[in-house]
C-alpha cells in the first residue's frame, strides 16, 4: 500500500482530499509524501494489541472522515456505510492452511465485505472468488490491478546486475531466480525440484532462491545441490539485491497455486526477465501471453523448461516483457483508486 500511497501523493489530488492514517509511515519513509496529509497514531506493537484495534473503532474515530478506506480484507467498520475494503483474494477459503487463523478470517470477512460500501479487488479472478464465497454482489466489486515500479525494476543493465549476483553468490552459471516464502501454494519446493531433474538431463545453469527463514529440512533435502553450488539459498534479500536478482536471471520460475494478484510475475517482467507460472487464478491476467505456463505439479514440464533456456538473453523476448509490464503503473492505480472514492462518496 506505500506503492499506492505515493502515486496518490504524486498526482496531489484536490477532490477528494486524501489522507493517510497510520501507525508506521514515520521518519525517513514518511518524508517521501509531499502532499498527502498524514496523521500517526500512537498505538503498541504487537498480536495482543493488534487484535484490540481490531475490535475498537478508534481508527475511525480519530479519522473524521467522509470515506475510510481499509486496504487489508477487513477492519473494524463504525461506520460501515462510509468503509470501502480493499479484498486481495480468498486465500482463507481456498487454501486454508492455518486452520485456526483462517478460521477466524472466514467468520469476519464476509461479514466486512457485506457491511462496508464498496469493495476493490486486484484482479478478475479474486474479484469472482470474493463474490463466490463472501457472497456480494459482483457490481458492489470494482477490479483495480496493482502496479509495478519500473524505476526500481529495471531491465536497462541486466549484464551488469547478473555480474553483480554472480559476483555476490559466487556462481559459475547463468541462474534461473524465485522469490519465495515458506507457505506451501507458493509451490517452490517444487521449482526446486524441478531444478534437480533439470540437472539430471543437462541444464546449464544454476539457481537463486530468495526464501527468507527457510526449514531446516529444505536446506538438507536440497544439501547437495547447495553443497555443489548450484542451488543458492538466498536468506536476506534487501530491495537492491531483489531488483538486480530479477534483471540478472534468465527467468524467474513462479508456480504458484493460487494468487489474488502476482508481483513477482510483474516484478521480473519489468526487469525484462521471462517468467515461468501456472494458469490459475490471477497468474494468467497478470502474465498475459508472455509468460510460460506450466501445471503446477508437472515437474518434468518445469525441467524441460529449464534444460531448454538458453543462458544468453533473448532480446526480443525481453522487449516483450517490458511492453507488457508497462501497462501496469502505480500512477494509473492511483487514478483509479481516486475515481474508487469518488463514486463510493457519490452512491
Amino acid at each position: 500500500m506505500f506503492e499506492l500511497c505515493k502515486a496518490i501523493d504524486a498526482l496531489h489530488p484536490d477532490d477528494p482530499s486524501v489522507s493517510v492514517l497510520t501507525q508506521t509511515f514515520r521518519g525517513r519513509v514518511a518524508s517521501q509524501f509531499a502532499h498527502l496529509r498524514r496523521k500517526n497514531v500512537l498505538w503498541p506493537m504487537g498480536p495482543r494489541f493488534d487484535r484490540l484495534r481490531s475490535a475498537l473503532p478508534f481508527l475511525e474515530v480519530l479519522a473524521r472522515h467522509d470515506l475510510l478506506h481499509v486496504p487489508h480484507n477487513v477492519g473494524p467498520m463504525f461506520r460501515p456505510s462510509r468503509t470501502v475494503l480493499t479484498i486481495h483474494d480468498a486465500i482463507f477459503f481456498t487454501f486454508p492452511e492455518d486452520p485456526l487463523g483462517h478460521r477466524s478470517m472466514r467468520e469476519l470477512m464476509p461479514k466486512a465485505a457485506k457491511a462496508c460500501r464498496m469493495i476493490a479487488a486486484p484482479s478478475e479472478s479474486a474479484r469472482r472468488d470474493i463474490v463466490e464465497y463472501l457472497g456480494v454482489a459482483q457490481e458492489r466489486v470494482v477490479v483495480i490491478p496493482w502496479g509495478v515500479d519500473a524505476s526500481r525494476f529495471r531491465a536497462d543493465d541486466k549484464a551488469a546486475a547478473a555480474a553483480r549476483v554472480r559476483s555476490q553468490f559466487r556462481l559459475q552459471r547463468a541462474y534461473f531466480f524465485s522469490a519465495s516464502c515458506s507457505t506451501g501454494r507458493k509451490n517452490t519446493v517444487s521449482a526446486l525440484i524441478a531444478f534437480r531433474h533439470a540437472l539430471a538431463i543437462g541444464c546449464e545453469h544454476d539457481f537463486v532462491v530468495a526464501w527468507p527463514k527457510p526449514e531446516s529440512s529444505l536446506l538438507q533435502e536440497f544439501s547437495a545441490e547447495i553443497v555443489s553450488g548450484r542451488l543458492v539459498v538466498a536468506q536476506h534479500v534487501s530491495d537492491a539485491l531483489l531488483a538486480d536478482l530479477y534483471a540478472g536471471a534468465t527467468a524467474t520460475f513462479f508456480p504458484s497455486r493460487y494468487e489474488g494478484f502476482g508481483f513477482p510475475v510483474l516484478e521480473s517482467m519489468s526487469c525484462g526477465t521471462p517468467v515461468v507460472t501456472c494458469a490459475n487464478s490471477s497468474l494468467v491476467e497478470v502474465g498475459g501471453d508472455v509468460a510460460f505456463y506450466v501445471d503446477p505439479d508437472d515437474i518434468d514440464a518445469m525441467a524441460e523448461l529449464m534444460r531448454g533456456f538458453a543462458p544468453e538473453p533473448d532480446v526480443e523476448l525481453t522487449r516483450r516483457c517490458v511492453v507488457h509490464a508497462s501497462g501496469f503503473r502505480w500512477e494509473t492505480t492511483a487514478k483509479r483508486y481516486l475515481d474508487f472514492y469518488r463514486t463510493a462518496l457519490e452512491d
